[in-house]
């Protein structure tokens, strides 16, 4: 498992709330947030960024 950070933005891309979880790949960390992504107030896109591993190790 890799720990993914899935950033929530605004019409003007400005990044408006964050979250970190565990998935497989990308495209499962931003399934798993779309309900989240329903709820804040203005979110028009998401994006999903590999940040570390399970055991810690942490990508720059």
């Amino acid at each position: 498992m890799k720990v993914y950070r899935v950033s929530f933005r605004d019409r003007s891309r400005k990044e408006i709330e964050s979250v970190e979880l565990q998935a497989i790949t990308a495209d499962m960390a931003l399934t798993f947030s779309q309900k989240v992504a329903r709820r804040i107030k203005g979110c028009v896109s998401m994006s999903a960024v590999l940040i570390g591993t399970e055991d810690g190790i942490y990508v720059n």
